[in-house]
């Protein structure tokens, strides 16, 4: 009988520890608090990116104040980008952005953008994203996760 209720909490203690994990990394909602910053539910961010009415936020998680604010993302996230550290974790909230420049991710970052879709004028903007350059190769691990692009510039006649 000892045995068997020995067995019985072990059994009881790994499912425990199987199942707490998978919990604490369960997809990321994006629904809006008091303070309109997104929430995250388990993921650690060092940035969280994401638009309230007409403006731009990026809310450094760490420090859990809004970092940069402004009217145009593109030149919000690429703040973002230059002064995140390596490795740092950027999540940009789900929602409609506009990309009126280039977005340059210049070092190993890793950016998860479920959700998110990113508008560019093919036609203006040439280059959505840009993935390192000469003066900045990208070697270790990167990601840029979840994001759709979508060109919204009109198709010339043929």
């Amino acid at each position: 009988m000892k045995t068997e209720k020995i067995a019985f909490d072990t059994l009881l203690f790994l499912a425990i520890m199987i199942i707490l994990p998978i919990a604490n990394y369960s997809t990321s909602s994006q629904e809006c608090t008091a303070n309109d910053t997104p929430e995250t539910s388990g993921l650690s961010a060092d940035y969280i990116i994401y638009e309230n009415g007409t403006k731009f936020y990026a809310v450094n998680d760490k420090l859990q104040q809004v970092e940069f604010e402004g009217e145009n993302f593109s030149e919000l996230i690429n703040s973002v980008f230059s002064s995140a550290k390596e490795g740092a974790i950027i999540i940009i909230s789900s929602g409609e952005y506009s990309v009126s420049t280039t977005l340059k991710v210049l070092k190993p970052l890793h950016i998860y953008a479920y959700g998110a879709t990113l508008q560019v004028n093919a036609s203006s903007t040439s280059v959505a994203i840009q993935i390192g350059d000469k003066e900045h190769p990208i070697f270790s691990t990167h990601s840029f996760k979840g994001a759709k692009i979508l060109n919204v510039g009109k198709k010339e006649k043929e």
